[in-house]
């Protein structure tokens, strides 16, 4: 099916124990959820019928209220990108997973956490040299 954004199919990698669970899912609740019906698409609601996008946001803001946490299908779609990066994981492969035409468009998911931040910073020689004992120790000086 050519559901995607722009029409285009997405390849999403699966480890074994994704596939696992898949299969689990499929073979068991899912063909129930479907009662002998057919559909192309994998997540069926309760209703028997594909689960809608707008039905994958609604399901977002209820967990974000619920959690007060901000969620959205962006943001997980973007932390899952920045983790692979932050990984290693190749950018070009990173741009074909998330679909993106141009790299520039996979980069703008390059941003900096606060941890990388500190520890690029403990890592850069003026820094390690001008420290004083308390930062060193992590003692905070107020004026």
């Amino acid at each position: 099916m050519n559901g995607g954004k722009d029409a285009k199919d997405r390849v999403v990698p699966l480890t074994d124990v994704a596939v696992r669970f898949l299969e689990s899912y499929i073979k068991g609740v899912r063909s129930q959820l479907l009662g002998g019906q057919n559909s192309d698409r994998i997540f069926i609601s309760m209703r028997g019928r594909p689960i809608a996008k707008n039905t994958l946001d609604a399901l977002m803001v209820k967990y974000q209220r619920l959690g007060k946490v901000k969620i959205t299908c962006h943001l997980w779609r973007h932390s899952c990108a920045t983790h692979l990066i932050q990984n290693k994981a190749n950018l070009r492969l990173v741009q074909e997973l998330l679909g993106h035409r141009s790299l520039a468009t996979t980069e703008r998911y390059l941003h900096l956490t606060i941890t990388d931040l500190k520890g690029a910073h403990r890592q850069t020689p003026p820094a390690r040299e001008r420290r004083s004992p308390a930062v060193a120790s992590g003692l905070r000086l107020e004026a």
